[in-house]
C-alpha cells in the first residue's frame, strides 16, 4: 500500500495536484497508524491538516483532524486527542459531514471511556449512533452499539450491555462484518460469564 501510495505522491506533486496530495498524505498516514507506527502517522496526517488548510478544504480538514485525534489516543495522550476531535467536530457539523461527525463522536467516546468517564463515553455514544441510523451506516450503528454495550459492562449493567450486544451482533451479521462479529459474540460471552450463565458464555465463545 505504501509503495503505491508514495507513487501517488510524486504524481499528484507533479501535477500540482494539492487535494490529491493531500488525500495521499492522509492515506499514508493511515498505513503507519495500522501498523502501529503512530509517530510516522502523525507526521503525514500533519502534512495533510497543513495542504487542507492552505486550500480551505473544510471537510477534508475536519477528517484530517479526526484522524490526528485517533493517533493521539493510540499513544495515550487524551487530553491532546479530546482537543482534535472536538476541533474535528466543530468543523464536521459546519460543513454538514454527518459521517465524520458520528465517526468523531465515537471516537470521543473512545476517549472518555479510556478515562473512565463512563457517563461522557455513553453520551457521545449515544449522539454517534442517531447520526448513524440516520444516515444508514449499518456497519457504524453495529459498532456503536457495541461500544455503548462495552460501557454499561463498566457499569456492571450486565442486562443493559446484554441488550446492546444482541442488537450490534443482528446488525452486524445482516452486513456482513465477520471480524466484529466475532468479537461481538465474544463480548456477549464475556457478559454471560459474568453473571454465572457459565452454559451460554460456552455457547458464545465457542461460535
Amino acid at each position: 500500500a505504501f509503495y503505491y501510495y508514495i507513487q501517488a505522491l510524486f504524481i499528484s506533486r507533479e501535477i500540482e495536484d494539492r487535494n490529491g496530495e493531500g488525500t495521499t498524505f492522509n492515506n499514508i498516514g493511515a498505513v503507519y497508524n495500522g501498523l502501529g507506527q503512530y509517530l510516522q502517522a502523525l507526521e503525514y496526517y500533519n502534512q495533510a491538516l497543513s495542504i487542507s488548510r492552505e486550500i480551505e478544504d473544510r471537510s477534508s480538514e475536519g477528517n484530517t483532524l479526526n484522524n490526528i485525534g485517533t493517533v493521539y489516543e493510540s499513544l495515550g495522550q487524551y487530553s491532546q486527542a479530546l482537543e482534535t476531535h472536538e476541533q474535528a467536530l466543530v468543523i464536521s457539523r459546519e460543513v454538514g459531514d454527518r459521517n465524520v461527525e458520528g465517526s468523531t463522536l465515537n471516537n470521543i467516546g473512545a476517549v472518555y471511556g479510556s478515562l473512565s468517564q463512563d457517563r461522557k463515553a455513553l453520551e457521545s455514544y449515544s449522539q454517534a449512533l442517531v447520526i448513524f441510523r440516520e444516515i444508514g451506516s449499518r456497519n457504524s450503528e453495529g459498532r456503536t452499539l457495541n461500544n455503548i454495550s462495552l460501557v454499561y459492562e463498566n457499569l456492571d449493567q450486565y442486562s443493559q450491555a446484554l441488550e446492546y450486544q444482541k442488537q450490534a451482533l443482528a446488525i452486524l451479521h445482516e452486513v456482513g462484518d465477520h471480524r466484529s462479529e466475532g468479537s461481538t459474540l465474544g463480548n456477549i460471552g464475556s457478559i454471560y460469564s459474568s453473571l454465572g450463565l457459565y452454559p451460554q458464555a460456552l455457547d458464545s465463545y465457542n461460535e
